[in-house]
């Protein structure tokens, strides 16, 4: 029964965290709302018929109380983070991170406050950096990167403003390394030509 009701918490905080990336520039757009759904909607479809229902109006509550919370401003993705590493194991916070890239990604760009947001919620779920890089690396590739403003620059790479230059360095190094074999490896098409983007960003 605990651990039923921790999957239930964790499901409900995931749901939380998906609006606080979305509402982070200051809106809430269809496509990141349809996201959040889609999500809730797979998840939902493992239960049993009234496990289900019982989860469904779980699910709708919390999203319904983090849209009104997040339109007042007072949704704290600090406090939603501290909440799951209570109540769940790696895995489901891995899960969580997905649907932060998912809802970031969910409109074709990226603005920087949702590219830091989900960098800061990553950093409080106590992740593995270089697990964390991979499900990022499968948003990027979606995005439209080419019409990214300089501003935007630290937050795609997935520079933390705190690394020392030489740290910078370094990693601009593997992200060009790494996105250079991406675009002799994908297919001609919007991701590759969105790697490409990458490099020219790098």
């Amino acid at each position: 029964e605990e651990l039923a009701e921790h999957e239930k918490q964790s499901r409900e905080l995931t749901i939380q965290l998906g609006v606080a990336v979305a509402m982070s520039d200051g809106e809430l757009h269809d496509t990141e709302e349809q996201k959040i759904k889609e999500w809730m909607t797979r998840t939902l479809s493992t239960y049993l018929d009234k496990p289900r229902e019982e989860a469904r109006t779980a699910y709708k509550k919390a999203l319904r109380h983090a849209l009104i919370e997040g339109q007042k401003g007072n949704l704290s993705y600090q406090s939603i983070a501290r909440g799951l590493n209570k109540v769940t194991e790696k895995p489901q916070r891995y899960t969580a991170v997905e649907l932060c890239y998912d809802v970031l990604a969910a409109d074709g760009t990226a603005t920087p406050e949702e590219l830091d947001t989900v960098r800061l919620i990553a950093n409080s779920l106590e992740l593995d950096y270089a697990e964390i890089e991979k499900i990022r690396d499968r948003s990027i590739v979606s995005l439209d990167t080419g019409t990214s403003g300089q501003t935007d620059v630290a937050a795609i790479l997935g520079i933390d403003p705190e690394w020392e230059p030489s740290k910078a360095k370094a990693h601009i190094r593997q992200e060009w390394q790494k996105w250079n074999n991406r675009v002799n490896t994908l297919r001609d098409g919007e991701e590759r030509e969105n790697a490409k983007n990458m490099i020219d960003i790098i």
